[in-house]
């Protein structure tokens, strides 16, 4: 009779894996979750606007394709972003911000009017930096949330953010090293 409880016991145990789950862990909501839905928020709003410039500032199929899937994915984001700040009764910009005042890792608007003064492949090099810099800051973002962030479904989110991010940033690394080679 012993071991045919110890037998399902070990059943049991192993029918319930290891205690971990696809999910991250959950708490209640924390500071650090709100903070990163705020600025990724800003961050979100800032890249749909810059890749707004594409249209009118390159022929690159391969940015043009780009703008398309960040205006969906971001306007998606910004959609649950805005959705989440509104259920928590908290606001859409960070204590501190204004409209004179930037969340760290934003484009300025010396930064933006510059690339907006360019045309062409200064464009598209200068666009892959300035994209590339705002992702460097989302993927900061994320890291953060993961440390410090308790909201399960937050979590969730940053781990999605760090990884496509980090992808898009080696992708305009790798067009960019294409087009010094005159691809």
């Amino acid at each position: 009779m012993r071991r045919l409880v110890l037998v399902a016991v070990l059943l049991l145990a192993a029918c319930s894996g290891s205690g971990r789950t696809d999910q991250p862990a959950s708490g209640p909501l924390n500071d650090a979750d709100v903070a990163f839905v705020q600025r990724l928020l800003a961050q979100d709003h800032q890249a749909t606007e810059v890749v707004e410039l594409i249209e009118s500032h390159t022929a690159r199929p391969e940015l043009r394709k780009l703008a398309e899937d960040v205006t969906v994915s971001r306007g998606d984001e910004i959609v649950k972003l805005e959705q989440w700040l509104q259920r928590w009764g908290k606001p859409i910009q960070p204590e501190g911000v204004d409209a004179e005042t930037l969340p760290p890792g934003l484009l300025t608007d010396q930064q933006l009017n510059q690339l907006d003064a360019l045309t062409g492949t200064k464009f598209d090099t200068a666009f892959a930096d300035a994209f590339a810099t705002l992702h460097q800051e989302a993927v900061k973002l994320a890291e953060t949330e993961l440390a410090d962030g308790s909201l399960g479904e937050v979590r969730q989110l940053a781990e999605q953010v760090r990884a496509g991010r980090q992808a898009e940033i080696g992708q305009l690394a790798r067009w960019k090293q294409a087009w010094s080679q005159g691809s």
